[in-house]
């Protein structure tokens, strides 16, 4: 890891839940570097929230009189443009890097994932385009310190956590929808699990998508079933019986989820696991009063008719659809923000 130490003043951004959990890694592992952090923040809710954290945060224009040494940017996908902001106002000489750059970062992220654990050939590894490639959508760990910048970066790991992936899959059959670069399929693989198939087309209509998928697959070893489809057409009728479905990150992608958490429901045997965003949207039910809280769902995407619903509306979607219970395990919306990260398994 770059030694942070030679630096008197680190300006860190975007603060938002990806510093928060760098900060949580850097007081855990460097506590000491700690002292010399300053937030940028700004209007966002997401971000000013970090003022819990009991750091300074600045406003963008204190940044000149700040005159931080040394920037860490935590959003792999703001990386670049806000390399070209911060030396427009630091000057070129500032040095500027990604938290996902920090391999130690990332191993501490990546502890609890057992893909982590597992060899990669490192043939295979070699062989890879890496400098051509498109960017990676998870962030995969491909052994001796390598891990390809990615979309999702860090994230990746956290949802491990927070949507309670089953620590022991032995056994088990598992669909993953919305798989991409698979690293849930592949994670399920390597907790044991007797079978994954994993669906996708946003990432595999181009073939390039596809064929990544499978150079991870042969690089650690694992085998997948893959199918290229469109998941808001899914069918129970297309697929043999799972135990465990997961719909991580897509539901809020889908046309009718209604629709689609019905088929889950006859596919699944056990649960299905989905995650997302959701609105923080309380307001009483006029209908049903008893101080229940209404379902909303907000048409996110009116073009493609995509919908962001309260977690009150999920949870009647799945009673709906036939589950006999679904269980909220992760429910988190910073202080002033309208927008939660949400995890539920419906169990059948």
């Amino acid at each position: 890891m770059q030694d942070l130490t030679d630096f008197r003043r680190i300006l860190l951004y975007p603060a938002a839940s990806g510093a928060a959990y760098f900060l949580e890694f850097l007081r855990a592992q460097h506590g000491d570097i700690c002292s010399r952090i300053l937030c940028l923040g700004d209007r966002d809710p997401n971000k000013i929230g970090l003022l819990q954290s009991g750091l300074p945060v600045i406003a963008p224009e204190d940044i000149p009189a700040s005159q931080p040494d040394a920037v860490i940017v935590c959003s792999p996908e703001l990386f670049e443009s806000l390399s070209d902001s911060f030396r427009a106002t630091l000057g070129p000489q500032t040095p500027i890097f990604l938290a996902d750059y920090f391999v130690e970062y990332l191993d501490w992220e990546a502890r609890a994932s057992a893909l982590s654990r597992r060899p990669f050939d490192p043939v295979t590894r070699e062989a890879f385009p890496f400098a051509h490639a498109p960017r990676f959508f998870h962030s995969m760990p491909l052994g001796n310190g390598v891990y390809p910048v990615s979309t999702k970066g860090m994230l990746t790991y956290r949802l491990l956590e927070q949507c309670r992936f089953p620590a022991d899959l032995t056994g088990k059959t598992v669909l993953d929808l919305g798989a991409a670069d698979g690293f849930y399929s592949l994670e399920a693989k390597a907790r044991g699990a007797a079978a994954v198939t994993a669906v996708d087309w946003l990432y595999w209509k181009d073939s390039d998508g596809l064929q990544r998928f499978r150079w991870l697959q042969q690089g650690y070893g694992l085998e997948v079933e893959t199918r290229l489809q469109d998941v808001n057409a899914i069918a129970a009728e297309d697929f043999e019986p799972v135990d465990v479905v997961l719909l991580l990150g897509l539901y809020y992608h889908l046309q009718d989820p209604f629709r689609v958490f019905r088929e889950l429901r006859r596919l699944a045997r056990e649960r299905v696991i989905i995650t997302g965003r959701t609105i923080r949207a309380a307001l009483p039910d006029p209908f049903h009063g008893h101080g229940r809280q209404a379902s909303v769902m907000v048409l996110s995407d009116n073009q493609a008719g995509k919908w962001t619903a309260n977690t009150h509306c999920l949870l009647d979607l799945l009673r709906l659809a036939g589950y006999s219970r679904a269980e909220v395990v992760f429910d988190f919306c910073p202080d002033g923000s309208t927008i939660a990260s949400t995890a539920i398994h419906a169990m059948v």
